[in-house]
């Protein structure tokens, strides 16, 4: 029943978090060598004399003893263990271009950041070093086009025939910007829009006008059908709180007839605790409403997509999967990204709501993205991201609050 041996053979640096989210009280296991009452159940691959592997078996590891066990079967015949099960052959790279913005939504973690721009020069190096990519999506916590080398940008990503995506607030399609995401070949780009009214649109996006990003999604479609091109494909999405939860359709109709060609996506105020902490004291009673807000959003886009067709359908057509949608384990609620997440700074992160630098290990600007895959640190994190034993830095994500798995 002790595997632990050849788990450590394998692996011995994947090991639980101790320190964790609480688990539903039935995923804490009595340790079958032990008898403590603080195991926790983890899954993996194993193979046994027959040579046939035997997939998703349910381990458990106690933090009393520090062993694995294999409960109700004689381990004396088990020859090797896989507990790698997460997604690990990325092609798209998220990468932050800015951080720097011109508008002020009081909810965005971007206006608490350090306020920088990532170097072309940077930008180049990332893309020597990960050889596998096909995708990039050129998006952060600012205004990408914010940085004056967003075009070069998108033209080295170009030049080794990589998708480009980014996204806007839309304030900056003046005619030379619409010219060159048109002529510079980026391939989509969605504008945020969190109502169809001005004034209330103002109160979330501050500083941002309305009309004047209606008027530039409305001159980016112009420009792109006009000239003859297919991208960008102009999408959609926005941020909706308990005063505009009902403002979903009207917003899609609204895009419909600027312009606007498919629907990303629609999400509720950001939960996550290294979020509240920055959001103003009058609207964190504001979190309260997020699971209505959502059941509302997820009511409306039902019917909005007979509006506006989904981006990842209209993706998948192009045989991309964008979804990021991971493998479960089976067990409980997991997290597994698809896709790499990095900062200005060069510095990858587990997920896109993450913003400080993990590790030096980490970093795309002095490692290629095989050896950060292959980093042990990297690899524990992944491991108990998968196996939805999520870390204290997790705590209001809606991942750790799935109920499928």
């Amino acid at each position: 029943m002790d595997i632990t041996p050849i788990w450590d053979h394998h692996h011995a640096h994947l090991r639980p978090y101790v320190k964790h989210l609480p688990l539903h009280h039935t995923a804490y296991p009595i340790c079958p060598i032990c008898h403590a009452n603080r195991a926790i159940t983890v899954v993996a691959n194993l193979r046994f004399v027959d040579q046939v592997w035997q997939n998703k078996r349910q381990i458990v590891y106690c933090f009393d003893c520090d062993r694995f066990s294999l409960p109700d079967q004689n381990a004396t015949d088990l020859t090797a263990v896989n507990a790698k099960l997460w997604f690990s052959t990325p092609t798209i790279l998220n990468i932050e271009p800015t951080t720097r913005c011109n508008f002020n939504c009081w909810y965005c973690v971007g206006r608490q950041m350090k306020q920088q721009d990532l170097s072309l020069e940077s930008f180049e190096t990332v893309l020597n070093h990960f050889p596998s990519l096909k995708v990039i999506a050129i998006v952060g916590e600012g205004e990408p086009i914010m940085n004056k080398q967003f075009f070069k940008m998108v033209q080295l990503a170009k030049r080794r025939a990589l998708i480009v995506l980014t996204i806007s607030n839309g304030s900056t399609f003046s005619q030379s910007v619409v010219r060159q995401l048109c002529e510079e070949g980026v391939d989509y780009i969605s504008v945020s829009i969190d109502s169809f009214k001005a004034e209330t649109f103002a109160q979330s996006r501050c500083d941002g006008n309305l009309n004047k990003v209606l008027q530039g999604i409305a001159k980016l479609r112009e420009y792109r059908d006009s000239h003859g091109y297919s991208t960008p494909i102009i999408g959609l999405k926005g941020t909706l709180f308990k005063h505009t939860m009902n403002e979903l359709l009207p917003i899609v109709l609204l895009a419909k007839q600027q312009g606007v060609d498919v629907l990303e996506s629609f999400q509720p105020l950001n939960r996550k605790a290294s979020y509240i902490q920055f959001y103003p004291k009058d609207k964190q009673p504001w979190i309260a409403d997020t699971d209505r807000v959502n059941e509302q959003i997820n009511q409306a886009q039902e019917v909005a997509q007979q509006i506006l067709p989904r981006t990842l359908k209209v993706a998948s057509g192009y045989g991309l999967d964008l979804a990021n949608a991971g493998r479960k384990n089976g067990i409980r609620a997991n997290c597994d990204q698809e896709w790499i997440y990095s900062l200005t700074t060069g510095d990858v992160t587990p997920c896109c709501y993450l913003k400080e630098p993990f590790d030096p290990a980490w970093n795309l600007n002095h490692f290629q993205i095989d050896d950060i895959l292959h980093n042990e640190h990297y690899e524990k994190v992944r491991f108990n991201l998968w196996n939805g034993i999520f870390p204290l830095y997790c705590e209001g994500c809606d991942k750790t609050l799935e109920k499928i798995v």
